[in-house]
C-alpha cells in the first residue's frame, strides 16, 4: 500500500520502496530510519521552600502560612502533582498553598511528581511562635514615670526607649510598647 504502518527495533533500517505503474515499468527509492532507544526519565526535584518563623499575630493559637514549592522542577518534562503532609496526613496540594499552622514546630514534606510517574520529597519547618498581647496604657506622666515608661528633666517628661516628649507631669497621654522597654506616644489605646 501507499501507507503502510511498521513497526521497527531499535537501530538503523534501509527501507526500500518499489513501485511499479500500469505499464510493468518499477522504481525504486531507499530511505535510511533510525529507531532510538528512548532516554530514561529523569527524577523531578522538589524543593519546599527556605525554612520559616512566623508569629502569632492575633493571638489564635495558630498562624496562616504560605507554603512555597515554585521552585520544583522536572528536568525532562513536567510536574503534574505537589502534596504537602505532615507526618501521613495531606495537609495541602498545589505549588503555593496556604495552610493554618498552630503553635509550635512544623516539620512538612513535600511531595512531587513528574509527567512520568517519578516522585521527590523535600523538608521544610516552619515555626509558629506565640504571639505576645500589645501594651498601652493610658496615664498621668507622673504615673508613666514612676512605671518607668517615661523618663523625665525638671517637669518634661519622655516616652522610654523612643526619647519622645510626652509633655509635662500632669499631662495625661498613653504610651504604647512597640518593643521591651521601648514605648511611643500613641492618640489613644484600642
Amino acid at each position: 500500500g501507499a501507507t503502510p504502518s511498521v513497526t521497527l527495533t531499535v537501530g538503523t533500517h534501509n527501507i526500500t520502496l518499489e513501485v511499479e505503474d500500469n505499464d510493468g515499468a518499477t522504481d525504486t527509492d531507499t530511505v535510511v530510519i533510525t529507531v532510538l532507544e528512548q532516554a530514561a526519565n529523569q527524577e523531578p526535584t522538589a524543593d519546599a521552600g527556605v525554612d520559616q518563623i512566623m508569629t502569632d499575630s492575633d493571638l489564635s493559637g495558630s498562624e496562616q502560612v504560605t507554603l512555597d514549592g515554585t521552585a520544583s522542577f522536572d528536568p525532562d518534562g513536567s510536574i503534574v502533582a505537589y502534596t504537602w503532609k505532615e507526618g501521613a496526613t495531606t495537609i495541602a496540594t498545589g505549588a503555593n498553598p496556604t495552610v493554618d499552622l498552630t503553635v509550635g514546630v512544623h516539620t512538612i514534606t513535600l511531595e512531587v511528581e513528574d509527567d512520568d510517574g517519578a516522585v521527590d520529597t523535600d523538608t521544610v519547618v516552619i515555626t509558629v511562635e506565640e504571639g505576645s498581647a500589645v501594651v498601652c496604657i493610658t496615664a498621668k506622666n507622673s504615673a508613666h514615670k514612676s512605671a518607668g515608661r517615661a523618663t523625665s528633666w525638671w517637669i518634661f517628661h519622655f516616652a522610654a526607649g523612643s526619647g519622645n516628649y510626652i509633655g509635662t507631669s500632669n499631662t495625661t497621654t498613653s504610651l504604647q510598647e512597640t518593643s521591651p522597654g521601648y514605648w511611643d506616644e500613641v492618640s489613644s489605646c484600642q
